[in-house]
């Protein structure tokens, strides 16, 4: 974030986050922040003035009560020509109690489980 705020780029940086704390700590680093979800962003009356050159949605699309409800919000809050990024974790690695060497390795497997993968 220190870096797209720096003066070369200047870009405003803005969150929507529900977690208090997690929102006290953008504030704490110069980042303003709306605490709640999207849904409650846009249903806000001055949520509904700000839109954005890049809406990002990251490590949340997998975590959210509607993945359409959410994308639908982002849409929404970009300016013409605005670009949606999404990051999101893997389910497939949800199963995986060890290290993914111990799945994945080049080397002997060194778990027995039913479940091998080669890569």
């Amino acid at each position: 974030m220190e870096i797209v705020k720096a003066p070369d780029y200047g870009a405003e940086v803005f969150t929507i986050e529900p977690s208090p704390s997690n929102c006290a700590a953008m504030r704490e680093r110069g980042v303003e922040a709306f605490q709640g979800t999207i849904e409650d962003f846009l249903a806000d009356a001055p949520g509904l003035e700000r839109r954005f050159d890049i809406v990002s949605i990251m490590w949340t699309l997998e975590n959210c009560r509607s993945c359409r409800s959410m994308l639908d919000g982002a849409y929404e809050l970009l300016k013409d020509g605005g670009h949606i990024l999404v990051a999101t974790g893997s389910r497939i690695l949800v199963p995986f109690k060890k290290p993914l060497t111990y799945y994945l390795g080049r080397d002997k497997w060194t778990d027995i489980s039913q479940i091998a993968f080669v890569s």
